[in-house]
């Protein structure tokens, strides 16, 4: 499902497309994990990709990345 100009969300580790949230137990410390990749390219990935395609396609284009931590606690 593309959700803005040249976005397209991939399969994540449920096999779903789409975002579902965590689900650690009430009192723990969720750590969120994202890694950010400056591409010289536009991908042209279908939506549902796997993380793998994902990797393929972008091994050979990235310029920068960055790593994005937060945290939650419930």
């Amino acid at each position: 499902m593309a959700i803005a100009d040249h976005t397209t969300q991939g399969r994540n580790d449920s096999e779903k497309v789409c975002y579902d949230g965590s689900y650690s137990p009430l009192g723990s410390t969720h750590h969120y994990r994202f890694t950010l990749y400056a591409l010289d390219i536009t991908l042209d990935l279908e939506p549902g990709a796997t993380v793998e395609r994902m990797s393929d396609a972008i091994r050979e284009q990235i310029l920068a990345r960055g790593l994005l931590t937060g945290t939650s606690q419930q």
